[in-house]
């Protein structure tokens, strides 16, 4: 009969090898996924070989004169560039590789660009679009950031304009009358890429814009949504590989805050854009402060603690994101930080698109302090004095959070992160997710090293 000293014993063996079984699989996972990068990698290159019709030797020349070219050089088109960047968008001096990615755009080449949310991406691609004669098209994946792009162009006498579901009539008609006879201020047009795989009258106009010698560039905005490999994959995303076919001589540019190398080769590869010029920025953002408290397992206090640290530390309104899981959290918690005296609304999907576009107009005019939203909220906006984003729960992976966290802080002032967190909130993500084991385990350790300290 076992004792209890032979218990003891055989569970502290048992604990062992589970310990060794869970490293085995961390390795295991880790092997895989750079497997997947290379096989991935190595389909791209396979597949630029092809296209192009050459050997290794000449793809390997132009990769190489690629590298080579230097960016940052003198250009035609740099007092004019410096002219529109200074006296226009009121931005005194470039940030890291803007200079050289618009550079590249204006040389006609195709461009990636990885930036750090809040590094100046828009900028690389409005500034262009001002220099460049003709008509622009940018294509953004939410209502909310095309919202908030043409009415900051707007507000600094750009003509951008948007063609969504929102577009009145006569909006409509002055766009189509642009895209196809050039009448009309039209320097920036922002679409859904909804837009682009559904309507056969806009990519008519558009064709008749390009044929005119007048579609000046095409800039694909949050890139990584092309990838099955990216945190946002948004099927429509595959259809914009018509753009390079139908319009080759037009420079596109993908952007994105995060992409892994395989949603790189992926997002190249979609785009067919192999020979583009690749720029990669650091993603780290010195300015953000980021804190993981722990969470209570009732919803009221849990608003109490988020109320009393909007109140304590930013007793002047200064504006904040709240973000929550669902669409009935974010109205509950809106209305419950209202009973506690902040000026707050909710935003989600589900909402009328004009009561959206009303909020996110309240927020951006400083008339609401927080808005309390759901992923639909937030992808690239642009408010640069968001001075904190709390979560009310875990995003959906370290990348989604990393992209949310990032609306802080844009006009590089200090700023705060806070994630409310117990372990709870994890199972309600992972009936959601499909990502790869990977991800969820550094996600939940990383998460947990940062509440344990």
């Amino acid at each position: 009969m076992e004792t209890e000293g032979d218990a003891l014993e055989e569970l502290l063996k048992i604990e062992t090898e589970i310990e060794d079984v869970q490293d085995q699989i961390k390795f295991l996972l880790e092997r895989q996924e750079k497997l997947h990068e290379r096989q991935s990698e190595l389909k791209f290159l396979l597949e630029a070989y092809k296209a192009s019709g050459t050997g290794n030797s000449a793809n390997e020349n132009a990769s190489r004169s690629s590298s080579l070219e230097d960016w940052s050089g003198s250009f035609e088109w740099d007092s004019q560039a410096d002219d529109v960047r200074l006296n226009i968008f009121g931005i005194p001096s470039y940030r890291q590789n803007q200079k050289e990615i618009i550079n590249a755009i204006m040389s006609g080449r195709d461009v990636l660009v990885i930036m750090a949310a809040g590094g100046g991406k828009s900028l690389c691609y409005q500034l262009p679009a001002i220099l460049r004669d003709g008509v622009a098209l940018v294509i953004s994946p939410l209502l909310s950031l095309i919202q908030d792009q043409v009415m900051g162009l707007t507000a600094l006498g750009i003509p951008a304009y948007m063609l969504t579901s929102t577009t009145s009539k006569e909006n409509e008609k002055f766009i189509y009358k642009a895209l196809e006879k050039g009448e009309g201020e039209l320097k920036i047009l922002y679409v859904t890429p909804e837009k682009i795989s559904k309507s056969k009258r806009f990519m008519s106009k558009l064709e008749k814009c390009h044929n005119a010698g007048r579609l000046s560039l095409i800039s694909i905005d949050e890139a990584h949504c092309c990838s099955q490999w990216g945190h946002d994959f948004r099927p429509d995303y595959k259809s914009l590989s018509i753009l390079k076919t139908q319009f080759s001589n037009v420079p596109v540019v993908a952007l994105t805050a995060t992409a892994t190398q395989k949603v790189q080769y992926d997002v190249m590869e979609m785009l067919r854009i192999p020979k583009c010029v690749k720029f990669v920025s650091t993603v780290n953002r010195p300015n953000l402060f980021y804190t993981v408290r722990s969470k209570s397992s009732i919803g009221k206090v849990v608003v109490d603690e988020i109320a009393e640290f909007i109140q304590e530390s930013y007793p002047n309104s200064e504006s904040g994101i709240v973000y929550c899981f669902s669409r009935k959290e974010c109205e509950q918690v809106a209305a419950e930080l209202r009973e506690r005296g902040i000026a707050a609304d909710y935003y989600h999907a589900d909402m009328d698109v004009n009561a959206r576009e009303k909020v996110h107009m309240r927020w951006s005019k400083n008339k609401l302090q927080v808005i309390v939203g759901t992923v639909a909220f937030g992808m690239g906006i642009n408010k640069p004095d968001v001075r904190f984003v709390i979560h009310h729960s875990l995003s959906k992976s370290m990348e989604t959070y990393y992209q949310e966290s990032g609306r802080a802080g844009r006009d590089g002032l200090p700023s705060e992160c806070v994630l409310f967190y117990r372990p709870a909130d994890v199972p309600r993500q992972v009936v959601f997710l499909f990502i790869s084991p990977l991800t969820m385990l550094i996600s939940i350790a990383f998460q947990h090293t940062i509440l344990q300290k």
